[in-house]
């Protein structure tokens, strides 16, 4: 009876350690799979954001500035700020040299060449353009796929008709190579290269036109 009662013993003891390691391994599985879901989605996540992150063409031609929200900044040290649907910069290129102008949405105003009433000064010099407003308020926005390099563009412009050609703004996403539709020379592209990054240009020209001397990046 005795010896029965230690092998009984025995026998509990035993089935409590198996239980317990079966246990144990089950935990480290479960613990392991949760870690793995975790980095998975953590993974997704970011890999998201980076497509979030970057220059949406799309959006940006309809006055949607979602993708290049923060602030450029050029060699000059001159800035273009986004933020919402509001594009501020503090040197945009026209006719009648820089001044500060303010995007919203698919609307601009140059205070400097608008009047009391808040519509575009007219020119009033006696000659061909009298009496034609300074700049339109009212954004064009170009954009084409760049399929032919020397007769279209790979990115997106914003103009401000100003006399006698466009006042513009130009986006370029990033691995994008730019493709000027004026200029027309042997040499049209050999100074526009992609970039890792993406990239706003200020320009005034006939035609949408990248200018690489005015090239601005995103520091924030």
């Amino acid at each position: 009876m005795k010896k029965f009662g230690k092998i009984f013993i025995i026998g509990t003891l035993m089935s409590s350690v198996f239980l317990l390691t079966a246990c144990s391994k089950n935990e480290n599985q479960s613990t392991k799979g949760s870690k793995s879901s975790q980095s998975s989605s953590k993974l997704a996540a970011s890999s998201s954001d980076s497509v979030e992150d970057s220059m949406n063409l799309d959006e940006i031609k309809t006055g949607d500035y979602s993708s290049i929200q923060g602030t450029w900044k050029n060699s000059d040290g001159e800035t273009i700020t986004v933020k919402g649907n509001i594009i501020k910069i503090n040197a945009f290129d026209t006719m009648s040299g820089f001044s500060p102008a303010t995007i919203k949405g698919l609307t601009i105003n140059i205070p400097s060449q608008t009047d009391a009433n808040g519509n575009p000064k007219v020119i009033e010099d006696d000659n061909d353009y009298k009496g034609s407003p300074l700049y339109t308020k009212k954004l064009r926005a170009f954009s084409d796929s760049g399929n032919n390099s020397k007769l279209s563009y790979n990115f997106v412009c914003l103009g401000t008709y100003t006399i006698t050609a466009y006042s513009q703004i130009d986006f370029l996403p990033a691995t994008y190579t730019p493709y000027n539709n004026q200029d027309y020379t042997p040499n049209y592209n050999s100074h526009n290269n992609a970039s890792d990054v993406d990239r706003i240009f200020l320009d005034t020209g006939q035609e949408p036109n990248v200018d690489s001397n005015n090239e601005y990046k995103k520091i924030d």
